[in-house]
């Protein structure tokens, strides 16, 4: 009789011990989640901090198109590709695709 309490006891022990294993791994709050809301979490921060950088070079931008007409003309230049009646200027495509005038005044 004694013998197979032990054996009960100890069955249930390593039951217990085996959910908890289990739930510590897979579990709502488990390893295998945790480690894919850290991956997240990576991917979340570099899209932040390329947002902050688009922000403040769009704030810069801002600057120059309220204070600076001369940045405002080289727009006007650089997007409708037109530039002042004997003006002269040229237009470089870059490797990643953007456009970069390089203006010579005539």
């Amino acid at each position: 009789m004694n013998r197979i309490i032990n054996f009960l006891t100890n069955l249930l022990f390593c039951g217990v011990i085996a959910y908890v294993v289990y739930t510590s791994i897979f579990g709502e709050r488990g390893l295998k989640n945790y480690l894919k809301l850290r991956k997240e979490k990576v991917k979340l921060e570099k899209q932040l901090k390329k947002t902050e950088e688009e922000r403040d070079n769009l704030a810069e931008e801002l600057a120059l198109i309220k204070k600076d007409p001369l940045y405002i003309e080289e727009q006007i230049k650089l997007k409708l590709q037109k530039g002042k009646k004997g003006e002269v200027f040229y237009i470089f495509q870059e490797k990643d695709g953007e456009l970069n005038d390089h203006n010579n005044g005539k």
